[in-house]
This record gives structure tokens, C-alpha cells and sequence, in this order.
């Protein structure tokens, strides 16, 4: 795992606030079992180095659903398919991965960002998890030098 910073970790909050619109109340301790709703994992290779590793992202069901409500444009209250979550969380995803890896890792030649993929509802191990008042967003870094 690779230790998230202060600023690396103010910087995952304000990307949740600006394009999720959902607002962080600094960090805090894991949910408890069994309460993630998305886990996803975002693949990542570091151009010209070869090192790689990957994001993981997870979200409990309060802010999964009103993630999609705001980034797929749904009615605010509308009730949310877990395919609507997955997806709204996909593209957060896609967007803290593409903004903390240069914050993390240095900007250089870039990385290449695989598809976020979903993985099984298990107890992720994250590094940081974010209070979202109505729930929590987890995210670590797994890095692998080549």
C-alpha cells in the first residue's frame, strides 16, 4: 500500500465534492463488515518506468446512490439500481485515479488507466476512508515498482 498524504487525501476530497457533489468531512474509521456497497479497482502503469499497481475505491450504499443521483443526473430521492451506483461510482472512479496518481507518483510520461472494475463485496483494506455524512469512501493505493 502506498501511504496517502494529507494533501493527497484533501485532494481525493475536494475531487468528491467537485464532481460528485458530495461533501467530505475528513476522514474517519472503516465502516463496520458487510456495509460496502461498490468496491471497484482501477488498474494503473506508470509510462516509461513500468511501475504499476492499482486504486481502490469503495463506497457504502448512501453515497453510492447519491453519487449516481448526481453525476447520471437522476431525480434527487429516486430510489437507485445497484447497476446506476456501480456505474456513478465507476466514474468517480476513473476521476480520482486520473488526478492522484500524478499527485502521488509524479507526473512524468503519464500512466495508462485500466477499466474500473468491480470487485466481490468483500472487507477491502483501505488506506483512508472519508466521512460523507451519510455514509463512507474508502480508497487505498496498491503500487508495484517493475
Amino acid at each position: 500500500m502506498t501511504a496517502l498524504t494529507s494533501s493527497a487525501i484533501a485532494l481525493v476530497g475536494e475531487l468528491v465534492e467537485n464532481f460528485a457533489f458530495l461533501m467530505p468531512n475528513g476522514t474517519c474509521a472503516p465502516p463496520p463488515p458487510g456495509t460496502w456497497d461498490v468496491v471497484l479497482a482501477v488498474d494503473y502503469r506508470k509510462i516509461g518506468c513500468g511501475d504499476q499497481g492499482r486504486i481502490l475505491i469503495a463506497l457504502t450504499a448512501g453515497p453510492a446512490a447519491e453519487a449516481a443521483r448526481n453525476i447520471l443526473g437522476l431525480d434527487p430521492g429516486a430510489p437507485v439500481d445497484a447497476a446506476s451506483r456501480r456505474e456513478a461510482a465507476s466514474e468517480l472512479a476513473n476521476i480520482i485515479a486520473g488526478n492522484l496518481l500524478p499527485h502521488l507518483l509524479g507526473d512524468g510520461e503519464g500512466f495508462d488507466l485500466g477499466q474500473p472494475v468491480a470487485l466481490p463485496l468483500r472487507e477491502a483494506t483501505l488506506d483512508i476512508c472519508i466521512d460523507l455524512g451519510d455514509g463512507v469512501l474508502g480508497v487505498s493505493v496498491e503500487a508495484h515498482s517493475a
